[in-house]
This record gives structure tokens, C-alpha cells and sequence, in this order.
């Protein structure tokens, strides 16, 4: 999935109006001139200036945006995985097969005797099966809105990522810039925003892989409750009025393959 990536976050207010012109000989920048180094772009000139004149603790505020971020992605997610829309509707796909698993094995008994349980499980599960399809169709909404909103989640998490490598990599420019008590400053910040960055792509393939999952349970739901159940249980409605060996051994399969199906859903 190709994603569009923002510009960088600007910097503080006090970066871009610190005038080095006006500060002389201040700890933390290693030259004292305000002329822009050869190569060194206007941000990092610009960042380097507000380290001069408020010392490394500048630092402590540099990136904080980006890793804000991360942390309400973070929230979200949490968020997410508490909602019960998608942990209902894995739960009654469950069910629903345990039901057909104990209508087939009804169905595997032999002789007469086989012919009477068969009927006597479907009268039994037929109402809980009916209202599981209706519960089951009627989460197809909310699990694509999920889905939508933990692929929103992933493509913001990228971003997160690609903005983090950027001020890490200005990091590296402004390193030569700066004194020695100004680089511990900006260690310790990149130190703070590696582990960000980290977590952002953590949470990138992570609401990736939901997203993804919520994907194939759809899809199962779709084929396997609205499109193959109906034609099952069509069939399986004969039971109460009687149904010979050959017949059921023919509504087993059915009932077989259609629990292999969601059992092993293919796409």
C-alpha cells in the first residue's frame, strides 16, 4: 500500500525566531558565527541558533509533535481492541459451526435410528442457526468500518515512522554543530526518538495485520454465511419430513464441505 507522506512538522516557535546574530560566545554551539554552514539546511541552521541561545534543554521539546503522535496511535489501538464488534462476530462464526459439526455427526448415525436424531438436531439448532446468520450479516457494516479505520491507523503509524527518520537524520547534521554538553543533550534525545520510532512501526504492521484479518473474516462471512449456508440449510429443512440413507450421506457432504470452508476460508 503506497502512502503519501506529510511534510515535517515545523519547528517550535523558538526555533525559527532565534537570531544568533544577537547571541555571543553562549555554550552549546560549537561556531559563533550566525552564517549557515556549507550544506546544512535552514532547519538544522535554524535549530542549531535556538540551541545557542537557550542552551540543550531546547532539545527537550524538539520532535515532541511526532512522538504525541505515536502515543495517541497507541491509545487507538487500544481503543480498538477493546470494542466487541469483532470478537462477537469471531464468536458466533464459532458457534455456528459447532452447531453444524453436531448436525453432521446427527447425520453420520446409521439405520432408522439415524434418520430420527438427524431430524430431532435440526429442529433442535435450526432457530439458533437462523439467528446466528442474521447476527452474523448484520456485522458486515461495522467490521468494514473497523477495518477502514485500523487501515487509517497503519497509514498514520508509516507516517509517524517517516517523520521520526527525518528528525533522526537531521540529528546527524546537527551533531557537528554543536559543543559537547549540547551533544549529550541531543543524544539523549535521539536515543527518545529512535524508541518512537521504533513503536510507530511496531504499530504500523500491527493495525496492518487487523486490518488484514478483518478482511478475511468479512470475506468468510460473506461467502461462506450469506452465500453458501442458505443453499445448506435448504436442504437440511427436508430432515423433519424424513430423509433415506443416500440422501443424508449427500447432506453430510454438504455439511462437510461447508465446515472445511470456514474452517480453511479461501480468499
Amino acid at each position: 500500500m503506497k502512502t503519501s507522506f506529510q511534510s515535517p512538522t515545523a519547528l517550535p516557535t523558538v526555533f525559527a525566531n532565534s537570531e544568533a546574530s544577537t547571541v555571543k560566545a553562549m555554550p552549546g554551539v560549537r561556531r559563533a558565527g550566525a552564517a549557515m554552514s556549507p550544506g546544512l539546511d535552514e532547519a538544522t541552521w535554524r535549530l542549531a541558533q535556538a540551541i545557542r541561545a537557550g542552551g540543550g534543554q531546547v532539545l527537550l521539546v524538539w520532535g515532541e509533535a511526532e512522538q504525541q503522535s505515536v502515543a495517541e496511535l497507541t491509545r487507538l489501538r487500544l481503543t480498538h481492541l477493546q470494542q466487541s464488534g469483532e470478537r462477537s462476530a469471531r464468536q458466533h462464526l464459532a458457534r455456528l459451526q459447532s452447531l453444524l459439526a453436531e448436525q453432521l455427526a446427527a447425520l453420520s448415525a446409521s439405520g432408522w435410528r439415524g434418520e430420527r436424531r438427524a431430524a430431532a438436531c435440526w429442529r433442535k439448532i435450526a432457530p439458533e442457526i437462523d439467528e446466528l446468520s442474521q447476527l452474523l450479516a448484520a456485522a458486515i457494516e461495522p467490521l468494514n468500518l473497523a477495518r477502514q479505520a485500523r487501515q487509517a491507523q497503519a497509514v498514520r503509524a508509516q507516517q509517524a515512522v517517516a517523520a521520526l527518520a527525518r528528525l533522526l537524520a537531521q540529528a546527524e547534521n546537527l551533531r557537528p554543530q554543536l559543543a559537547a554538553d549540547a551533544q549529550v543533550w541531543l543524544l539523549d534525545r535521539q536515543q527518545s526518538l529512535l524508541a518512537s520510532q521504533t513503536l510507530a512501526l511496531e504499530l504500523a504492521l500491527l493495525t496492518d495485520s487487523e486490518a488484514e484479518q478483518v478482511t478475511r473474516l468479512i470475506a468468510t462471512i460473506r461467502q461462506g454465511v450469506l452465500l453458501r449456508l442458505p443453499a445448506v440449510l435448504l436442504q437440511l429443512g427436508e430432515l423433519p419430513s424424513g430423509a433415506h440413507a443416500t440422501r443424508r450421506y449427500q447432506l453430510s457432504e454438504m455439511l462437510d464441505q461447508l465446515i472445511h470452508f470456514f474452517r480453511n476460508p479461501t480468499p
